[in-house]
């Protein structure tokens, strides 16, 4: 009895410092792995993967960041197509709930958010703010991968974040005059409400940037009566910011395409 004891102790021992050993191993090809992504070097990170291709699946950093998120980061779309040829978790979330696709929607470059929905991508993924990939891509103004993202009919155009922000909201607080239009075209709520009761106009109003406005109210001047949990709509906000005087300019032009 007390030799099987001191047995199944020796072979605890042995599976730990087997262990232990294995993770010095990892360590050190993580931190090649890594370096090469960060430096450019894609034929030496290729050679990495091939040796070891569970580099793939794990996670590089505590964080939560694998290979495909440091390699979209540093916009290295070669090696981006050699990781999706693994069996890799391409919907892995960071700390922060980001998939790799939303930090592809932050660059100014449409082809990796492309490349990720081809291999099938979740789109309606939400990070820990509530926020989609569109959220991202409006908040970052890249209007081409919005028209990308939503040439999947599965993305959720009025999807809210934490405050109930849609992207529509973020476009029209920040006078992104080309997302808006995408945004409306592709059938997003302008009446849509955050928590506080805002509708995109209010924002709209509030940042005073008139092709917004203007746009918004195509074909719903009715918005302009849409009380906010404040009781404040957007014709009170106007007031409040002294662009009251641009109503009657909007509403000629509107009358103009009726």
């Amino acid at each position: 009895m007390l030799y099987q004891i001191k047995y199944s102790l020796l072979l605890v021992l042995m599976v730990t410092l087997s262990s232990l050993y294995s993770a010095e191993i990892s360590n050190t090809e993580v931190d090649d792995l890594i370096c090469f992504i960060r430096a450019g070097e894609t034929e030496k990170a290729i050679n990495l993967l091939e040796k070891n291709s569970f580099l793939a699946e794990i996670e590089l950093f505590n964080d939560g960041i694998t290979a495909l998120h440091l390699t979209i980061e540093y916009q290295n779309y070669e090696l981006v197509e050699r990781l999706l040829k693994y069996n890799i978790p391409i919907d892995a979330q960071t700390t922060s709930g980001n998939t790799a696709l939303h930090i592809a929607s932050s660059l100014n470059n449409s082809l990796f958010a492309l490349l990720l929905l081809e291999h099938n991508a979740d789109p309606n993924i939400r990070n820990s703010s509530f926020e989609t990939p569109l959220h991202t891509a409006t908040r970052y103004n890249n209007p081409d991968t919005i028209k990308t993202l939503l040439g999947y009919g599965t993305t959720e155009i009025d999807a809210q974040n934490y405050k109930g922000y849609t992207s529509l909201h973020f476009a029209a607080q920040k006078g992104y005059i080309s997302i808006v239009k995408i945004l409306l075209e592709n059938g997003a709520n302008r009446r849509s409400k955050d928590k506080q009761g805002n509708i995109p106009l209010h924002y709209a109003f509030e940042s005073g940037n008139l092709k917004t406005i203007a746009l918004l109210l195509e074909g719903d001047k009715e918005q302009l009566s849409i009380k906010n949990e404040f009781n404040k709509t957007p014709f009170d906000i106007s007031i409040k910011y002294g662009i009251v005087q641009i109503l009657n300019v909007i509403d000629r032009e509107l009358r103009k395409k009726i």
